[in-house]
């Protein structure tokens, strides 16, 4: 089986699970792959392996009779699959209402993103995997800029004990037909760590469409 058909399989497989949970998520557009096919060949298995990775977890809390609307025994359940530890201040915040938890590696590869997520989105699976967040995503500029910079240092500094908080701003698909927006009430980012060292990166979004923005929620 190729590369391809595997990937295909495998958004085939969650886009089923997301749909018995509620929502409605479209594995690709053209089964063709295009974006899929455009990655470089080391770049398709890290995605294989990471879409894999997070199925492991979607079906760890089916088998045990949950929902993956349970935010927080869906969050408990990948920090166990991943063997990392989070930041004292995450459990003060994960679970809020209107909170999207994600985990990065340090190569920036989505590893997870809880339920709520596919919520706030119309892209494909293929465009949540295979195309670049700045390109599917546009955030205020200068906060963009701030924003990694910051995550860039801690990282090299490797101080697992630091967090960072980033205040409120927009979020706007840019290339889909319905052009969502989401408010965002502000952003925690922090180390997930393994062994004293900093192997992933958590992230907080307090998050939701904008026509909610009235409804405040302090992350």
């Amino acid at each position: 089986m190729s590369t391809r058909e595997i990937f295909k399989k495998l958004t085939e497989e969650l886009a089923s699970f997301l749909e018995k949970e509620g929502v409605v998520v479209r594995p690709y557009s053209d089964p063709q792959m295009f974006y899929f096919r455009k990655m470089s060949d080391e770049q398709q298995r890290e995605t294989i392996s990471g879409l894999k990775h997070f199925l492991s977890a979607v079906k760890r809390v089916l088998l045990q009779g949950k929902s993956l609307k349970d935010a927080e025994f869906f969050v408990k359940t990948a920090l166990n699959y991943f063997g990392v530890e989070p930041h004292p201040e995450f459990q003060l915040r994960a679970y809020d209402i209107d909170v999207v938890v994600e985990f990065y590696s340090l190569k920036g590869l989505q590893l997870f993103r809880t339920f709520n997520y596919f919520e706030l989105t119309s892209y494909t699976l293929e465009d949540i995997y295979c195309r670049p967040w700045h390109d599917l995503y546009e955030r205020p500029e200068d906060f963009s800029e701030n924003m990694f910079g910051q995550i860039e240092k801690m990282v090299s500094e490797g101080n697992a004990k630091e967090s960072l908080l980033f205040g409120s701003h927009t979020i706007k698909e840019r290339l889909s037909l319905e052009r969502l927006e989401i408010f965002c009430d502000g952003m925690h980012v922090a180390p997930l760590v393994r062994g004293g060292k900093i192997v992933a990166i958590s992230s907080l979004v307090a998050c939701r469409p904008l026509e909610r923005a009235d409804r405040q929620v302090v992350i």
